[in-house]
């Protein structure tokens, strides 16, 4: 079950972001602030985050660079914000802070989940890429890419006359 840690002040967005999320299967834990979000995602260890900038104690900014700067960079961020909106700030999100998606609210649920499924599915084939390809017992313990891929049989030859007869 995927882990998403909601960073949000917003008492009544982050009820209808946890009820969501959680009838879609995520398990979830809330920050109200930046300093907690950084404490939840540290020691939770979520596999995605969602998260207003606009946090006290300690700006969405600060959280975000802290996130990606960490070993756990690969973590994708989801800006979902009353506060920051246009152009200027999705491309300051996307660039400065590299978060994955960025969504100006009021947002619908299809769009807040559509962005989830698209970050989660981009960290898995990063993941993917990124992992070693692992040994196999009739590559005589020698990594190998092709090593799981199934064996097809050989065509079947064309029927001639004497196999019709």
């Amino acid at each position: 079950m995927k882990k998403i840690l909601i960073a949000d002040y917003d008492v009544a967005h982050v009820s209808r972001l946890r009820a969501m999320l959680e009838g879609q299967g995520f398990q979830v834990q809330v920050a109200v602030n930046g300093e907690e979000a950084i404490a939840v995602f540290q020691s939770w260890e979520p596999d995605l985050v969602i998260m207003e900038p606009m946090l006290p104690k300690l700006h969405g900014f600060e959280v975000s660079k802290k996130i990606k700067s960490g070993p756990r960079s690969n973590v994708p961020l989801i800006w979902c914000t009353k506060v920051y909106k246009g152009k200027k700030y999705r491309d300051e999100a996307s660039f400065k802070y590299k978060v994955s998606a960025h969504i100006e609210r009021p947002a619908t649920d299809a769009v807040i989940l559509d962005a989830v499924g698209k970050a989660l599915d981009m960290a898995l084939k990063a993941a993917v890429a990124a992992a070693p390809p692992t040994p196999s017992a009739h590559t005589g313990g020698r990594p190998s890419f092709d090593a799981t891929l199934p064996v097809s049989p050989p065509p079947a030859a064309p029927p001639t006359a004497e196999t019709i007869a």
